[in-house]
């Protein structure tokens, strides 16, 4: 906390600036449960995908996705520990994300929609992540959540082409719009703002601009075109990127 000098007739300024270290605590801390929510949704999604009938090797690749966010959490938990930043609480039980209007199926190609834009978006940030840091033991650490991040991304867009056949996947369309605004709103707000201290990288944390530059290039660079590949119209989910940046 830092305390500018007082100016005659002026009240004494108190402004609050948070270090990149304890910044870096409450990031690992909220990881931390992101990933232990990964961990048991990705667990209850390969049991819906079976259900659906997704191919058996596909199943099997979201029940390793299971696993991989479980060590996930557990690194996550350590270095919010290091940091010195205690551990959100956390519900037992994932949330369901899919809009209760849809069909129960269509409810599962929703949360595997949702899985490819997240696994899509966590793969640029850790990439991009990687590219800032320049600390041997945090680069290492990028570097393998960016390798299974890129295999959780890579199932769940082979997993909505297999469906391609057999469901009209054209409804997301719709939707696609509604979940990037529930899950990276906050990240577009006019009011929000973050810390833009570059040595956030070698802490695992993006200065808070090119967090949402990275979002902004994950979007067309991948997610639109991967949808458009499926048959989905991208143009409700342009039109909402073009509002979010002020367009």
């Amino acid at each position: 906390m830092q305390d500018l000098s007082e100016l005659p007739g002026q009240r004494r300024l108190r402004v609050v600036t948070e270090s990149p270290a304890r910044l870096a605590g409450k990031a690992w801390a909220f990881r931390h449960a992101v990933e232990r929510d990964a961990t048991m949704r990705f667990g209850r999604l390969a049991r819906r995908l079976e259900r659906i009938g997704t191919p058996a090797p596909l199943v099997k690749m979201a029940e390793q996705a299971s696993k991989d966010e479980s060590k996930h959490m557990g690194y996550c938990g350590e270095l919010a520990e290091k940091y010195g930043a205690p551990l959100l609480e956390e519900p037992l039980v994932p949330s369901e994300i899919a809009p209760s209007e849809l069909r129960p199926r269509q409810r599962v190609l929703y949360e595997l929609a949702a899985t490819c834009v997240a696994e899509t978006e966590s793969t640029h940030m850790l990439l991009t992540l990687l590219g800032g840091a320049k600390k041997g033991a945090m680069r290492a650490l990028l570097r393998e959540f960016s390798r299974d991040e890129v295999t959780h991304a890579r199932m769940g867009w082979a997993v909505l082409a297999s469906h391609k056949s057999s469901d009209d996947l054209s409804f997301l369309a719709t939707w696609i719009p509604y979940m990037l605004a529930t899950t990276a709103g906050d990240s577009f707000a006019p009011h929000q703002r973050g810390s833009e201290d570059p040595s956030l990288f070698d802490h695992g944390v993006l200065p808070f601009s090119v967090r949402k530059q990275v979002f902004v290039q994950a979007l067309e660079d991948v997610i639109f075109p991967g949808l458009e590949a499926l048959g989905v119209d991208s143009a409700p989910s342009r039109a909402w990127l073009t509002k979010a940046l002020g367009g």
